[in-house]
C-alpha cells in the first residue's frame, strides 16, 4: 500500500509540482522554437531580385508564419521545410531538379510571379491543364502546387490522386500561409485515403 505512505496533501503538492514542470517545459520549448526557428516555409529571394518586384517584407517576419527567407539556393536545399517558395525573377539560379523531387515527395511549392503555364513541364506535366487561376493575375502573384507522393506519376490530370494547383494574387503572407497550410492538410489527408493513380 504505497499510497497509504503519502498523505493526500503531499500527493496534491506532487501533482501541482509536476504540472508546473510540464508547463515550464512547454514554455521553454516554445521560446526555443521561436529563437531557433522551425521553418514551415523557406522563401528563396536572392538580392538580384529588384526591390520593386519583391514581396513586401512587412509581415514576413511574423513568427506565426514560420517563414525563413534565404538568398542562396544552397540554403534552400539544406533545409527540410514543409513548403518551398521561389521568386520567379530568380529562376535562372533555381535547381528545378531539386524542386521537382520535392514536389514529387509532397512538399508544397510556391512560385512567385510564375504562371502555371511557365511551371508546366518544369515541375510536372499537366500543371496548366488543371490550374485553378483565380482572377486576372497582377504582380505580385503566386502559383501554389502540391500533390500526394506517388499519385499522378505521368503528370497531373483531373481525377488522378490528390493535387493542388492554385494561382492567385498575393494579398499578404497570412493569407498565403493559410492557403499553404490548407493545401498541406489536403495533401496529408490524401496520403491517408486511397486514391486512383
Amino acid at each position: 500500500m504505497p499510497n497509504a505512505l503519502i498523505s493526500p496533501e503531499k500527493r496534491v503538492l506532487w501533482i501541482f509540482a509536476a504540472s508546473a514542470l510540464v508547463f515550464a517545459l512547454f514554455v521553454l520549448f516554445g521560446r526555443l522554437v521561436s529563437q531557433v526557428g522551425l521553418d514551415f516555409l523557406v522563401y528563396y529571394e536572392p538580392s538580384s531580385v529588384p526591390i520593386d518586384r519583391r514581396l513586401p517584407s512587412s509581415d514576413r517576419d511574423n513568427p506565426e508564419y514560420a517563414i525563413r527567407t534565404v538568398g542562396s539556393f544552397n540554403d534552400v536545399e539544406s533545409k527540410q521545410p514543409t513548403a518551398l517558395m521561389v521568386h520567379g525573377d530568380a529562376r535562372e539560379s533555381v535547381n528545378f531538379d531539386f524542386l521537382r523531387s520535392e514536389f514529387s515527395r509532397g512538399t508544397i511549392i510556391i512560385a512567385v510571379n510564375m504562371l502555371p503555364a511557365e511551371l508546366d513541364g518544369l515541375l510536372a506535366e499537366g500543371i496548366q491543364d488543371v490550374a485553378d487561376i483565380q482572377g486576372p493575375l497582377e504582380h505580385p502573384f503566386f502559383t501554389m502546387l502540391g500533390k500526394t507522393e506517388g499519385h499522378c506519376p505521368e503528370g497531373l490530370q483531373r481525377d488522378c490522386g490528390v493535387f493542388i494547383v492554385i494561382a492567385r494574387n498575393f494579398s499578404g503572407f497570412g493569407d498565403m500561409n493559410n492557403l499553404a497550410r490548407d493545401s498541406l492538410d489536403r495533401i496529408l489527408r490524401g496520403r491517408l485515403t486511397p486514391a486512383a493513380t
